[in-house]
């Protein structure tokens, strides 16, 4: 991989022509708009000139930066997929330690005795610990009456998705509900 400052990078990029920001091609478009209000609106051939060139520089900027962006996304989709391996590995080895602590506590729950072992290094115990939960068939009066005493409680989700097909038909928009509008670019 090329880092900068490596001297092939920085001899790679002495050889590049000098090109326009994005910044400085904008400021040039305001600098054209300036010129068209004090020209009373005439199209000079001077400015006719200074928008093609740089409506021509802000083309060679954008398809520039589609191709970084193109480049960006292929390294974050490697980049995933390494960090999807890596994960996986640690996955087999945490599993692998889930497994060597149930043998180690089947060994000491198997020998009898206190459940409990030290050595030179470790001291090993074996507690019991417990992990409540509700079943999944619990009837609609069951948690009703949890909810009652207080051990429960209902939780409010709404359907965005609904609402938003069911205001789209004509119906009226709920107060509760807010929308943000976001922009994107798309490129092809």
């Amino acid at each position: 991989m090329i880092k900068k400052g490596d001297d092939m990078t920085t001899q790679a990029a002495e050889k590049l022509p000098v090109k326009q920001t994005l910044a400085e091609i904008i400021y040039l478009y305001h600098d054209i708009e300036e010129e068209l209000l004090s020209s009373g609106g005439e199209i000079t051939p001077e400015i006719e000139r200074r928008i093609t060139a740089n409506e021509s520089a802000l083309g060679d900027k954008m398809d520039a930066m589609a191709g970084v962006i193109s480049y960006l996304k292929g390294q974050a989709t490697y980049l995933k997929g390494e960090a999807e391996q890596y994960a996986n590995r640690a996955k087999t080895l945490l599993n692998s330690v889930e497994g060597l602590r149930e043998r180690m506590t089947f060994a000491l729950v198997e020998t009898g005795g206190e459940r409990k072992l030290k050595t030179a290094k470790h001291s090993f115990s074996v507690s019991e610990t417990e992990s409540w939960s509700i079943r999944d068939d619990v009837t609609e009066k069951e948690r009703e009456h949890l909810v009652e005493i207080g051990w429960a409680e209902w939780v409010f989700k709404p359907l965005i998705s609904l609402i938003k097909d069911d205001v789209k038909k004509g119906e009226e928009m709920p107060s509760c509900v807010s929308i943000r509008r976001n922009q994107s670019l798309s490129i092809r």
